[in-house]
C-alpha cells in the first residue's frame, strides 16, 4: 500500500513540475525501476522486519547493559517539538559520518550498489545492499539508544528520514535557493552526490541538514544540471543477484573493480 501512495505522489509531482517530459523520463527509467522494485520487494519482505528487530534488540541491549550515555527517561517531560528535531539532528549527524565512511575503499563495494542507478528516480532509495542496510541500522540504533531517545522519537525519526530520502532521490529541479539550500538538503544537492563525476560524487553526505556538509567541507552544488548519473565500474552487474554478490567478489579479489568514490 505504501508503494502505491509513493507512485501516486511522485507521479503527480513529476507531471506538475516537468509536464509531458515526465512521461519520457519515466520510459527512460523503466529498466532501472524494474531492478529497484526487486530491491523494494526484498526490503519489504525480508530486510525491513529483520532490521526493525535488530534495532529493537540493540536498543534493549544498550539500555539494560548500562552503556547508555544518557539515562533512559531523561527526555521525559521535554516538549515533543524539541525532542523530535533533536533526534533527527543527531541521527543526521551520525548518518553523515556513516555515509562518508561508506565511500572509503573498504566499504565502497557495498555502497556502490546504491550509486549504480543511472536514471535515479525516487525508487532509487530502495537500491541498497543488505550489508549497507545492516550497517545503517546498527550505527543509527546504537547512537540513538546511547543518547536515550524515547522509542516514539526513534520511530518518527526513521519515518522522516525515510520519506525525505524518497523525495531527495526524485528527479526534481529544486535547490531551495542560496540560503535554505545550505540549511536543508535539496533534491538537486543530493543528485550531485549521485553524479558519475567521481570528484563530486564524494560530496553531499547529509540526508536532511545540508549545513553538516558545509561545516565539514563536503557541500557542492555547482549547477542544476547534474549530468550523467551512476558509476563507471567496469563489468558491474545489472541484476539483483549479481549486485548482491558483487561486493564479496571484490573483497575476495575476483573482481578488480570496486574503487572508492
Amino acid at each position: 500500500m505504501a508503494l502505491v501512495w509513493f507512485v501516486l505522489v511522485f507521479a503527480i509531482l513529476a507531471l506538475a513540475v516537468k509536464g509531458r517530459r515526465a512521461l519520457a523520463d519515466a520510459r527512460a527509467s523503466v529498466e532501472e525501476s524494474k531492478l529497484n522494485l526487486a530491491y523494494y520487494a526484498v526490503d519489504a519482505g525480508v530486510l525491513v522486519p529483520a532490521m526493525a528487530a535488530l534495532a529493537a534488540a540493540i536498543a534493549v541491549a544498550v539500555t539494560e547493559s548500562g552503556l547508555a550515555l544518557v539515562r533512559p527517561g531523561a527526555w521525559d517531560g521535554t516538549p515533543v517539538w524539541l525532542v523530535l528535531p533533536a533526534c533527527v539532528a543527531v541521527s543526521d549527524f551520525v548518518g553523515y559520518w556513516r555515509h562518508r565512511a561508506m565511500h572509503l575503499a573498504p566499504l565502497w563495494p557495498v555502497h556502490a550498489i546504491h550509486h549504480s542507478d543511472r536514471a535515479m528516480t525516487w525508487l532509487a532509495l530502495a537500491r541498497f545492499h543488505p550489508l549497507n542496510r545492516m550497517i545503517t541500522t546498527v550505527v543509527s540504533a546504537l547512537s540513538l539508544a546511547a543518547l536515550g531517545f524515547p522509542p516514539w522519537a526513534v520511530a518518527a525519526n526513521g519515518l522522516i528520514r525515510n520519506w525525505y530520502g524518497y523525495y531527495l532521490h526524485a528527479d526534481l529541479p529544486w535547490t531551495y535557493g542560496p540560503v535554505v539550500g545550505r540549511i536543508f538538503v535539496s533534491p538537486v544537492l543530493h543528485r550531485w552526490h549521485h553524479t558519475r563525476d567521481r570528484a563530486l560524487s564524494g560530496r553531499n553526505f547529509a540526508t536532511v541538514f545540508a549545513f553538516y556538509d558545509l561545516l565539514f567541507g563536503s557541500w557542492a552544488c555547482p549547477a542544476k544540471d547534474v549530468g550523467p548519473l551512476g558509476i563507471d565500474e567496469p563489468g558491474f552487474p545489472a541484476d539483483w543477484l549479481g549486485q548482491t554478490v558483487w561486493p564479496f567478489r571484490v573483497w575476495l579479489g575476483l573482481d578488480t573493480a570496486g574503487r572508492a568514490a
